[in-house]
């Protein structure tokens, strides 16, 4: 008798063992869910997926050195458009620009890494190392170049307002990773490549809608995408100089015979 006790206690504790493994694997479940849901509105899935495939095994890291390349978009005509505008209607005009150009960065394995005002910060090459992390930016930034004159539309056709932008592109080595402390982290990059990234983007305003590049970015992407040189400029207040390409397009394959 006292062997059938302990045989049902026994099976007692093995079904109670069972139905709380069972309800925390859905937890995680849900939670994964969650967390990819969430994540999917920053990197794209492909991305996500890799990094939720991980595991524990190989995490985040607080800050790492990494090749990546940096893509800034900025909108032009910001300034007049909100003296114009009211402020709800100027909110609709930028979701509208950053939807469009946030799917052209996600589209070709990008990460937004933020938003600064009426621009994009986007990183390629990280978490996630990328074949080539030049090629991918250059082909977003060739997207968002066909894609504009949709967002033009877009604000003439509802308020009025003409725009355009810019975009520059470079790549080199930086240190990303989770940077704040415990009550704020950010995923985010830190560097010089960062700041030449933004002076870059200033020689844009030159050209509506057109997008330079750096010599570094231009070296891995020459086989694949036309550009043409700009010259040696001076970027910014720190007087350094860098040559700048602007991108013309892809490389047309040779017609068959």
């Amino acid at each position: 008798m006292l062997d059938k006790h302990r045989s049902l206690a026994s099976a007692s504790a093995m079904a109670f063992e069972n139905s709380r493994l069972y309800l925390e694997s859905l937890q995680i479940a849900k939670k994964e869910r969650y967390v990819r849901n969430i994540f999917q509105k920053y990197v794209p899935e492909a991305v996500t997926k890799k990094i939720l495939d991980r595991g524990n095994r190989d995490l985040i890291s607080l800050g790492e050195k990494r090749l990546v390349t940096l893509l800034n978009v900025d909108m032009r005509g910001y300034s007049r458009i909100s003296k114009k505008l009211q402020s709800e209607e100027v909110v609709s005009v930028l979701n509208y620009f950053f939807m469009i150009m946030g799917s052209a960065i996600l589209n070709h394995n990008g990460i937004l890494d933020k938003f600064l005002g009426d621009g994009i910060l986007a990183v390629f090459g990280a978490p996630v190392e990328s074949e080539n992390s030049s090629l991918d930016a250059t082909l977003a930034g060739l997207e968002m170049q066909e894609e504009i004159e949709k967002v033009n539309i877009f604000a003439m056709k509802n308020y009025g307002v003409s725009l355009s932008m810019g975009v520059s592109i470079n790549t080199g080595e930086v240190i990303i990773g989770n940077i704040g402390f415990e009550k704020k982290m950010e995923y985010t990059v830190i560097g010089g490549v960062v700041n030449d990234t933004f002076r870059i983007q200033d020689l844009t305003r030159e050209k509506a809608n057109s997008i330079l590049i750096s010599k570094s970015t231009n070296k891995k992407i020459q086989s694949v995408i036309s550009t043409q040189s700009r010259g040696v400029k001076t970027l910014g207040a720190n007087e350094s100089r860098m040559e700048v390409f602007e991108v013309m397009g892809r490389i047309k394959p040779p017609a068959k015979i």
